[in-house]
């Protein structure tokens, strides 16, 4: 019975169309998804969907829930995460439930000001949570997916992220990528090829500016791509 996480419990119930009654003594984890979905159907339905054995009244007056009903076909490359939202999305919607605690869920807070768009928090998020768009240099955020794990936090240079930990907001837009940074494109200023963020370079440039006082060269390859500044510094050498 400790495999009933809630990923499972949750299509036991949607492909049922009706409640559940556990016989089994199951681990802690269990019964914290277990309080989990019940705190979901009680918000959506207005009733708990899964209940114990030794409740004689609330077996008795056991109903099916139809209008909890829905199939959903994964595909191979979703995981137990990646199921678990797109099940729950069907019944958010448009319309808001609020916060509710889950474990293995976390909620992610940002100072989109000081974020330079440095992108290691992506390459640390292995929930998909976080992706990048290349085309409009924007930071993507699918709350849903996020597993609470911290890595995007310790990984993060600037300090701008923290994490609301076993936090899950039934809210439209925690289902769905959302823009929670973005910056415009710096341009080399060689070869005028796209190789940073306006906010990085403003960033470094505050930091080795008063470094590289006087050296007009210098300062000039901090504007530059990593191609054009080796030109650039050989061409002032000589």
């Amino acid at each position: 019975p400790d495999i009933l996480n809630a990923t499972y419990l949750l299509t036991l119930l949607q492909e049922s169309g009706a409640p559940i009654v556990l016989y089994s003594t199951l681990g802690e984890h269990t019964h914290n998804d277990i309080a989990t979905l019940n705190e979901i159907y009680q918000r959506i339905f207005r009733q708990n969907a899964i209940i114990g054995s030794t409740d004689s009244k609330a077996i008795e007056a056991l109903q099916p829930l139809m209008q909890s009903h829905y199939i959903y076909t994964p595909t191979n490359k979703e995981n137990s995460k990646d199921i678990f939202s797109a099940r729950i999305s069907f019944w958010i919607k448009q319309e808001s439930y609020g916060k509710i605690a889950m474990n293995n869920s976390g909620f992610l807070h940002i100072d989109t000001a000081k974020c330079t768009l440095c992108l290691s928090c992506v390459e640390a998020c292995n929930a998909n949570a976080l992706i990048n768009n290349n085309a409009s240099f924007e930071l993507l955020y699918k709350a849903s997916l996020c597993t609470d794990c911290g890595y995007c936090v310790a990984s993060c240079a600037e300090n701008v992220l923290n994490l609301e930990s076993h936090t899950l907001l039934l809210e439209p837009h925690s289902f769905e990528y959302v823009s929670i940074a973005v910056d415009e494109p710096f341009r080399c200023v060689e070869c005028n090829k796209i190789f940073a963020t306006h906010k990085s370079i403003s960033k470094i440039k505050n930091m080795l500016t008063p470094v590289f006082a006087g050296n007009a060269l210098k300062l000039k390859t901090l504007e530059c791509c990593a191609d054009c500044k080796v030109k650039v510094m050989f061409e002032g050498a000589h």
